[in-house]
């Protein structure tokens, strides 16, 4: 998952946080395993603040060590503390000490993480509900190739709810109760919907899937207003996006077209997964899935706003030639992107400030060194970092060997417009005469990345 779309995952699941009169500091100790100076800092829903968020910084020694005393306005019952790369799920009350441990040794896990005596019990379930249940492109990455029925797949969910809401009652914490048992029904209700798409990328027909058919036929969503409606429906159809980002498109567009038993609702969430995957750079049978789509949905409004993205994703197929970048070096001169015709291209748009661009610096790095000097393909990184020193300060940190670039101010525009970027890290593919092999590229974190990108070049 991309970065903010992490972070926006982590502000939707905070939603409102419990309300309490205990306006006594908050002490949290404890130690960070594999430290390195990283930023430390809590990420918490305040509506006192301008923006809505609250940012605590901890101060970290260099061992690692800290101690911070603080006041919560709420107590925070999904307290996001972000150490650089690394988010973990924690559960911060008011007038509370908390002794803790982390380690991001691996940035790549974020349940590696304890707290000690106060406070112990709720951060495990914290803990294990974000990375095993609450965060739902991870309980969907979780589901694997077996689930391929509606009975099957609903038997998960319903086992892990009862399971977090026996653990709920098991704590006895009335605040902690109070704040996870709507987001539990939430889960549940919301997970449903997420069925096809997994039967789908299963290699599975939903439709011919006789316990879904009759749990469609009860329409779950018709008690909902059409703007609530609308905002369910977009967090599903971008998770979706986000998620199975492969789907073959025409078959994403048939599944939105029975996604209720109410056309026009069906016409929206047709609309809306089309656009977030064409957003999220999906070209998986884009222009079967776009005519398919316009032949169906009856809503001129729907169907302008697919055509305004259709514009810019249509011309980032497989084959087309790569719009054109501008970017500058270390020393400050410029280069394109046709400068490095020649050789396949794997770029890596990134920057400083976003955790998972970071965590992929270390296997683009072997990467790197496993394609050696005399591959076919060329890696370089292409930064969007808005101030340089920001940029320059994280190479000094990461020492890449491979080319590192940078693009700003208007170029950063013109990029995110020509590749339709609306997150990062995104990874590109283009083949040596400067021609599209895909715009969503396999990250570098991907097992058997290298021999994936030498069948894609071929």
């Amino acid at each position: 998952m991309e970065f903010m779309i992490k972070k926006l995952i982590v502000i939707a699941a905070a939603g409102a946080v419990l309300l309490s009169c205990n306006s006594k500091q908050t002490v949290f100790n404890g130690k960070i395993e594999g430290y390195n100076g990283e930023f430390t800092e809590f990420f918490l829903p305040d509506s006192t603040v301008e923006g809505g968020y609250r940012e605590i910084v901890i101060d970290v020694n260099e061992d690692g060590t800290f101690s911070s005393k603080f006041t919560l306005p709420e107590s925070q019952y999904h307290a996001a503390l972000f150490v650089d790369r690394v988010m973990f799920s924690t559960c911060i009350e008011q007038g509370k000490t908390y002794n803790a441990w982390f380690n991001v040794t691996d940035p790549s896990i974020e349940t590696d993480f304890r707290f000690i005596g106060e406070g112990a019990a709720e951060n495990e379930f914290t803990r294990d509900w974000w990375n095993g249940f609450g965060a739902a492109y991870l309980f969907l990455e979780s589901c694997g190739d077996d689930v391929t029925d509606f009975k099957s797949y609903r038997a998960l969910i319903d086992s892990q709810a009862a399971g977090f809401a026996e653990r709920l009652d098991t704590i006895g914490n009335p605040g902690l109760k109070e704040y996870y048992t709507p987001l539990i029904r939430q889960c549940v209700d919301s997970y449903s919907f997420y069925y096809p798409f997994v039967a789908v990328y299963n290699g599975a027909d939903p439709f011919a899937d006789v316990d879904f058919e009759a749990y469609r036929q009860t329409d779950a969503c018709s008690g909902m207003t059409e703007q609530e409606f609308a905002e369910f429906y977009n967090g599903v159809a971008g998770m979706i996006a986000a998620t199975f980002n492969d789907l073959d498109l025409l078959q994403v567009v048939k599944i939105g077209e029975k996604a209720t038993l109410d056309q026009s609702r069906n016409e929206f969430a047709m609309t809306s997964l089309l656009t977030s995957f064409m957003n999220m750079a999906g070209q998986n049978n884009l222009k079967a899935a776009y005519d398919y789509y316009k032949k169906v949905c009856k809503t001129p409004g729907y169907v302008s706003q697919v055509e305004s993205v259709y514009k810019t994703s249509s011309v980032l197929v497989k084959g087309a030639e790569a719009p054109e970048i501008e970017f500058t070096d270390i020393d400050g001169k410029t280069y394109t992107l046709s400068d490095f015709n020649g050789k396949a291209l794997y770029v890596d748009m990134w920057a400083s400030w976003c955790g998972p661009c970071c965590e992929e610096i270390p296997y683009l790095a072997e990467l790197y060194e496993e394609l050696g000097p005399d591959s076919d393909i060329q890696c370089i990184s292409i930064s969007i970092d808005e101030g340089r020193q920001d940029w320059l300060d994280k190479l000094g940190e990461e020492n890449p060997a491979w080319p590192q670039y940078l693009v700003t101010g208007k170029g950063q525009e013109q990029v995110a417009n020509d590749y339709n970027i609306r997150s990062i890290p995104r990874f590109m593919l283009f083949d040596a005469q400067g021609r599209i092999i895909t715009v969503d590229a396999p990250r570098p974190s991907t097992p058997d990345i290298k021999a994936i990108l030498e069948e894609l070049i071929k």
